[in-house]
């Protein structure tokens, strides 16, 4: 009788044991589990920021240089345009720098010397005497002048 007392003690301490242990594993998994879970959230969210980030700042940069061009190319794509004109409209030709307040005197000398130059470039050995915007392309973009009109 004595032996069959420790002995279901023994048993009731094993069940308890386990018990135990079954208690704690299932606490510990699930702390790793929310910690896992915590730990994927935090990268997740860290991920997406800085893709967020990175996106942002392509389309800033690329804006940037598509929009922000130098006066020098401004006035030199103007003058392209402006050389290919037949001029053969009733109404004289269609140039940029002849419009209301667009000519050389409405812009600075880098505009200038690219306007000339595009104008050149498309149509050579041209000139250019209207009081708004005057050149010579043998002169080269130096001969530009004009009459202030501000």
């Amino acid at each position: 009788m004595f032996k069959a007392i420790y002995v279901s003690r023994f048993i009731r301490l094993e069940r308890r044991k386990y018990a135990t242990k079954a208690v704690l594993y299932a606490l510990i998994s699930s702390l790793k589990h929310t910690r896992l879970n915590e730990i994927k959230t935090i990268v997740a969210a860290v991920i997406n920021l800085v893709l967020l980030i990175g996106a942002s700042v392509f389309l800033m940069e690329t804006q940037q240089s598509v929009f922000a061009i130098s006066p020098y190319e401004s006035g030199f794509n103007h003058g392209v345009i402006d050389g290919k004109d037949s001029c053969s409209h009733p109404d004289g030709c269609h140039w940029y720098i002849l419009g209301p307040g667009k000519g050389f005197a409405f812009h600075s000398w880098d505009f200038v010397r690219g306007y000339v130059t595009g104008f050149c470039t498309a149509r050579p050995r041209t000139s250019s005497d209207a009081d708004q915007a005057s050149w010579d392309c043998d002169k080269g973009a130096d001969s530009a002048s004009w009459v202030d009109e501000k």
